[in-house]
C-alpha cells in the first residue's frame, strides 16, 4: 500500500492558522479564565523539562539551580517557571514545573 503524503502548502497554512489563532484566544481571556487555564495546565517533573527544551532547541532556555526554576526566553524576554509540588494518587509528592503555560510550549505543539 503507497504511504499517502500530505500536501506541504496545506500543512503549512493549517499551522500558520494554529499559530496565529492561539494568541488570539489567548489576548481575548479575562484574567480570571487564565488563571484557571493556569491550574489545569500540565506539569513536568525535571526530566521532561530538560527533554522538552532540548526538542525545542533553544540555548537560551536553561534550568536555574538557585530559583529551583526552569527559565524560558521569548521575545527577548526571560519568564520563569518555578518548582510545585503536588500530591498524587498514592498521597506522595513530587517536584513539577508548570513549563510553557498557556505559552510557546502549546503554541508550537
Amino acid at each position: 500500500m503507497a504511504k499517502m503524503r500530505k500536501n506541504a502548502a496545506a500543512v503549512a497554512l493549517g499551522r500558520l492558522g494554529g499559530l496565529k489563532g492561539g494568541k488570539a484566544r489567548a489576548r481575548k481571556l479575562t484574567a480570571k479564565q487564565r488563571r484557571a487555564t493556569a491550574r489545569n495546565a500540565p506539569r513536568f517533573e525535571f526530566a521532561a523539562c530538560r527533554d522538552i527544551l532540548k526538542a525545542l532547541g533553544d540555548e537560551r532556555a536553561r534550568f536555574d539551580a538557585n530559583a529551583d526554576g526552569f527559565v524560558t526566553v521569548s521575545n527577548a524576554a526571560e519568564e520563569a517557571w518555578p518548582a510545585e509540588e503536588i500530591t498524587i494518587t498514592d498521597g506522595s509528592r513530587i517536584k513539577v514545573y508548570p513549563l510553557g503555560t498557556g505559552s510557546w510550549t502549546w503554541e508550537e505543539a
